[in-house]
């Protein structure tokens, strides 16, 4: 009996299957592609085979008639797994499809045809926008400290000028800062000297005004507001 059920249910689907495959014939239009995963259908379609073999054994004598179409089925399978072990794998049709597209633009490029031309109606492109400046920070408070440590641990001027030029470049400042580097230097001439090397340093131009309380003479304050100016 569950041979019977087995071999009913088989006949019910595999000739649904092979109608399936006859009602769309190639020469009416081209069947669609799917992209199936192969190993487990293939195995699939082998455990049905060793089913139908093993029914087919015991009906051969209770029931010809269901025998003979069971057959029938089963060819209708082993077919099935013949076209799915011969179908080509995505990157074959894929290479497949490549070399029929170089084809047709080698003939068309022979005949002197060309069916599309591109034209870019777009008029002048901009150009991208510039990148955002990169974000700066003045020197911290400790960093500061450190500065004028060094400033202070040397006892001629320009020996402090030269640590305050090494120091510059890979600093930023606010002018406050500025105001506090500029008393390590007795002299005028020497903080003026300052002046230049942190001027383009300075993070907060807005606040220029405040350096002239550093300088006492007027002389001073002109040429401060000349360092400022460049």
């Amino acid at each position: 009996m569950k041979a019977i059920s087995l071999a009913v249910f088989v006949l019910a689907a595999v000739p649904a299957l092979a109608r399936d495959r006859d009602s769309s014939p190639v020469r009416d239009r081209e069947p669609t592609p799917v992209v199936v995963p192969k190993e487990p259908i293939q195995r699939r379609l082998s455990k049905v085979d060793d089913l139908l073999t093993e029914v087919i054994g015991r009906l051969q004598r209770k029931n010809s008639d269901l025998a003979a179409s069971l057959k029938d089925a089963r060819a209708e399978i082993t077919e099935l797994r013949e076209m799915l072990s011969s179908a080509p794998s995505p990157r074959e049709m894929a290479d497949r499809d490549g070399d029929r597209d170089r084809d047709r633009d080698r003939d068309r490029d022979r005949d002197g045809r060309h069916d599309v031309v591109v034209v870019d109606t777009r008029g002048p492109q901009r150009p991208p926008p510039p990148p955002p400046p990169p974000v700066v920070y003045p020197m911290n408070d400790g960093a500061l400290h450190g500065l004028t440590g060094a400033i202070r641990a040397e006892s001629f001027p320009k020996d402090r000028l030269r640590v305050l030029e090494q120091a510059a470049p890979s600093n930023w400042f606010l002018v406050v800062q500025v105001q506090s580097l500029l008393t390590q230097f007795d002299f005028s001439a020497d903080r003026l000297q300052a002046a230049r090397i942190l001027k383009p340093r300075i993070l907060d131009p807005e606040n220029y005004f405040k350096l002239y309380s550093s300088f006492d003479f007027q002389n001073d304050k002109a040429e401060l507001k000349k360092i400022l100016a460049q």
